[in-house]
């Protein structure tokens, strides 16, 4: 009988390994069903495990390249299609997805390249020659994007236009097409192109701080500062600066005592405009919250201080400026600088017409300097324009009972008093203004004029002295109406002429 062959352990434990091993075959097979289904992550690890199984195949690599395209993930997919070609020199296929791929990315010289070898390895390579042709369309519509500049809007949206055509993933275009949008502050419109460009690009600095700006200038401020910030990770112009900033952090420790050669300093340069823009948020919320506090504690011009300087940081943040002005107009208003704060509150309704706040608030501005006819004027519009809104209506009347108030006359003018004066300031003016228009001491050329005035004197008194009548002056009531006029409770007095003469008494 014959012996059986006994194999050495590691010949046994080689071939349970070989039969154990994946089938790189059988893995493609399942990447490609995942690819058909859309499910592209899935497809990417099928394909990884079959390269892992068995990595000098070509095909595997742009099979891969493929998945990571339809996920936008350019710079895998380039790195894939440089190891396929890598792996085979002659594997056409390579070259023909990474030269399409380059002019999808508007990299002009290293599509024609690619897609020139194609050809060189099979002479007339159809695809290939097409993919030459939106080479050369792309490379036209590239000239015309390098002239943007001297080109109006319209001329630069076509130009774009066609350059996304033939290279619908191109940075170069992308960028320049938010950047007209911004100028044009289509500032949702920014985020959403950028957005889409960051997702390929996750580290692409102009379109971070695009994006950026335009939420800073929605008023976003947190989103704002988010993206200045993760610009500034990837801004190699940072990089010393970051540096710098984390040494000093560190402090000095023991080594530092130590005698060292000191080293050049950093040469001096403009920050980069992520930090800049960065910088500038942080600026002008400071600013907003310290005039904030101001307010809260009636420090008027601290406020306005505050505010002035928060006005300046971004001139171009109209949204940020409506706020910080109407903010103005109110503690110019709290100031008595009257004039300054319809100034103000004008700003706000330039910046934004219908502006609530301004407008109420102008009206009342108006009363402040007593132009009753423009704060009706104001006030009338307002209410015109916003049919039904009680607020408005209600002012309204409020402005026309001023005017009223102010075609009738002034009694605290005609005495010379303030508003606010106490009955003694009302009686010293009273006798003062009484003894130097009585008529007895009118030149003979003024009698009738001092006849006048030591009437209006006298009916000025009757009211400011009266606690019941001088209120309802102020309220702007019809002292007829109310009872006060003449023949009424606490009527006027009547003044006689005797004699040529007015008989006058004072009762203080």
């Amino acid at each position: 009988m014959a012996t059986p062959l006994l194999l050495p352990l590691w010949l046994l434990a080689a071939a349970g390994a070989a039969a154990s091993a994946p089938d790189a075959a059988a893995l493609l097979r399942e990447g490609d069903a995942s690819f058909g289904r859309g499910e592209f992550s899935s497809s990417i690890r099928h394909y990884t495990d079959a390269i892992d199984a068995d990595p000098a195949q070509a095909l595997f690599y742009t099979k891969r390249a493929a998945a990571y395209m339809s996920l936008r993930q350019h710079s895998a997919a380039l790195r894939d299609l440089d190891a396929a070609i890598e792996k085979d020199g002659a594997f056409t296929a390579g070259y023909l997805h990474r030269g399409k791929l380059q002019r999808q990315l508007c990299n002009i010289a290293a599509a024609r390249s690619d897609l020139e070898q194609v050809i060189r390895i099979k002479a007339g390579h159809k695809a290939a020659v097409k993919e030459l042709e939106a080479v050369a369309a792309l490379e036209a519509a590239m000239g015309m994007l390098e002239r943007l500049d001297s080109q109006g809007p319209e001329a630069a949206r076509r130009a774009i236009a066609m350059v996304l055509e033939a290279a619908p993933d191109c940075t170069r275009a992308q960028v320049a097409e938010a950047q007209l949008e911004f100028a044009a502050k289509n500032y949702e419109q920014v985020i959403a192109s950028t957005g889409r460009l960051l997702k390929a690009s996750p580290g692409h600095l102009e379109a971070l701080v695009l994006r950026g700006r335009s939420y800073l200038y929605l008023n976003d401020h947190d989103l704002a500062k988010r993206h200045f910030g993760e610009a500034l990770k990837y801004d190699p112009d940072h990089t010393p600066a970051r540096k710098a900033r984390g040494a000093g952090r560190r402090g000095v420790g023991r080594a530092s005592l130590q005698c060292t050669p000191l080293k050049p300093p950093l040469p001096s340069r403009n920050p980069p405009p992520s930090l800049q823009e960065f910088n500038k948020v942080k600026d002008l919320d400071r600013r907003r919250q310290r005039a904030a506090r101001a307010e809260e504690e009636s420090n008027w011009s601290e406020a306005e201080a505050q505010l002035q300087g928060a006005l300046a940081v971004d001139p171009a943040h109209t949204k940020a400026a409506t706020e910080l002005h109407y903010s103005l107009c109110r503690v110019r208003r709290n100031m008595r600088q009257y004039k300054e704060a319809r100034e103000s509150c004008e700003t706000v309704l330039a910046l934004e017409a219908g502006h609530r706040g301004a407008t109420t608030d102008i009206v009342h501005i108006l009363f402040d300097l007593e132009e009753f006819q423009e704060a009706s004027n104001r006030a009338k519009a307002a209410a015109t324009a916003h049919q039904g809104d009680g607020e408005y209506a209600q002012l309204y009347r409020e402005a026309e009972k001023r005017l009223k108030m102010s075609q009738r006359k002034d009694y605290y003018k005609i005495l010379g008093v303030d508003k606010q004066a106490d009955i003694r300031d009302i009686k010293k003016a009273y006798k003062k203004m009484a003894i130097t228009y009585h008529p007895d001491k009118a030149p003979l050329a003024e009698k009738a004029a001092y006849e006048d005035k030591f009437k209006e004197v006298a009916e000025a008194y009757e009211v400011l002295k009266d606690d019941d009548k001088r209120g309802a002056y102020d309220r702007g009531e019809d002292l007829e109406q109310a009872g006060f006029g003449p023949g009424g409770p606490g009527g006027f007095h009547n003044f006689q002429h005797a004699g040529g003469g007015f008989t006058f008494t004072f009762q203080m």
